[in-house]
């Protein structure tokens, strides 16, 4: 099945009585044309959930292609998004288990813009390829077991005016218990030279995290933490002060421009 040109491609209200049985496998949302909606909407989400659990994209594709709502045109306010959800529980994963072939999304503002307000709900994304989005995943407020393995970003080669407009392949804002694990961060077209970001994680407050087992290559930078991820105490003799928080562990970084890995504010647990 292919959604195309759509406002809104799937749009799923608010459903909290067990989960929804809803999959899509194998499937392809597209915006291939200029679409301009009757009360003059532009596309929003390729699928938009707000407020259920359980919702699965096996190896399906989301394509703005052409780039027509996205920074790739040279609009900053773009706004179209392959997954916009609120307080959702999804998965992006493949269609047949073994399988190294998710979900892929390109040329977006947001590949996957998720937030939350509890810890009730969580996001799985494997398998996936994110290509020339001007951000690949954002998520806020995930609190349970948020998993984001084995993925291949392959971040916009944009050149930001300033820090808040660059282009990133994972974003992490006030999340916990997450799992980044062997993924893959790089530019397209291998360009070291624009200053764009692998990882960024904001606030992941007081808590063992890891960013684990991770590759970053030809990449302004690796990964950046910024604000609050680490416990301070008052370090007694023969401890340190730092003993818990955000971890960076057995990642690899080749050919990177600014920092592998960078501490903009804030701290991080003992490496």
């Amino acid at each position: 099945t292919e959604f195309l040109n759509n406002q809104i491609g799937v749009y799923f209200m608010p459903y909290n009585v067990g989960n929804n049985l809803s999959k899509f496998t194998n499937n392809k949302f597209t915006t291939n044309a200029t679409f301009i909606s009757a009360d003059g909407g532009t596309p929003f989400a390729m699928a938009y959930l707000n407020d259920v659990k359980g919702i699965y994209f096996k190896t399906t594709s989301f394509t703005n292609n052409p780039a027509l709502y996205s920074q790739v045109a040279g609009i900053f306010s773009a706004s179209l998004i392959g997954i916009r959800s609120y307080h959702s529980s999804f998965y992006c994963v493949s269609a047949i288990f073994g399988s190294t072939v998710g979900c892929d999304f390109n040329n977006f503002k947001y590949g996957v813009y998720a937030t939350y307000y509890n810890s009730s709900k969580t996001v799985t994304i494997s398998n996936g390829t994110f290509t020339n989005n001007f951000r690949g995943v954002y998520l806020s407020g995930a609190q349970l077991t948020p998993s984001i393995v084995s993925n291949k970003f392959n971040v916009m080669a944009f050149n930001a005016s300033t820090a808040s407009r660059r282009a990133y392949g994972l974003y992490l804002n006030a999340c916990n218990a997450y799992k980044v694990e062997g993924n893959d961060f790089t530019t397209v077209g291998g360009a070291t030279t624009v200053n764009n970001i692998g990882c960024i994680v904001n606030n992941s407050g007081p808590y063992q995290n890891q960013i684990y087992r991770n590759t970053f290559h030809e990449i302004w930078a690796g990964v950046q933490a910024q604000n609050t991820n680490c416990h301070i105490q008052t370090a007694l003799p023969g401890n340190a002060p730092n003993d818990f928080g955000l971890q960076m562990k057995c990642n690899q970084f080749t050919t990177i421009k600014e920092m592998d890995m960078g501490i903009t504010s804030g701290c991080i647990d003992y490496q």
